[in-house]
């Protein structure tokens, strides 16, 4: 690429994670890219609204349920783990199950625990580490959430069998 096509655009940021890209993405979207608008849309201040974009500071599962709230078009599944489209379909907005990941709990324990011994295959960057650590512990707790739903669900779905076979 040549010096000159490069002028004007926005350098990337080395600490940035899919995740931060995702947040930017609907800082851009919602708010024009405006980050005190975004900042109080999701009731933070400017500089960690600025900084979960950037990804020098990982956003966690409060701060994601926050963006959630303030945004509730947006997909779950495609803010937290960057699967399917950023918007929710028809079929989510009226509360048909999606499924959120292939990744089993025990894979993302293992994928923790690996973080958590410091075996990280871009070397030991203890921010880097952090981020992720948080990411997997968020992981967990969606996936958490989700047997639970699904629990929920299937007890819904014997209740109607009976209620079926009960005429």
């Amino acid at each position: 690429m040549k010096k000159e096509e490069n002028v004007g655009r926005k350098k990337a940021n080395s600490k940035s994670t899919p995740l931060s890209i995702r947040i930017e993405k609907v800082r851009k979207t919602f708010c024009d890219g405006d980050n005190h608008k975004f900042a109080e849309k999701i009731g933070t201040t400017d500089q960690h609204a600025s900084s979960i974009c950037t990804g020098s500071k990982p956003a966690g599962k409060r701060m994601l349920e926050k963006i959630m709230s303030a945004f509730p078009q947006l997909d779950r599944a495609w803010l937290f783990l960057g699967e399917g489209e950023m918007f929710r379909s028809e079929k989510a907005l009226t509360s048909e199950v999606q499924p959120v990941s292939n990744t089993s709990e025990s894979e993302v324990e293992v994928e923790s625990a690996r973080i958590s011994a410091g075996d990280d295959e871009g070397g030991n960057d203890n921010d880097n580490n952090a981020s992720r650590k948080t990411h997997v512990e968020d992981l967990l707790l969606l996936l958490k959430e989700k047997d639970e739903q699904i629990k929920s669900l299937n007890q819904h779905i014997e209740r109607l069998l009976t209620l079926l076979e009960s005429k």
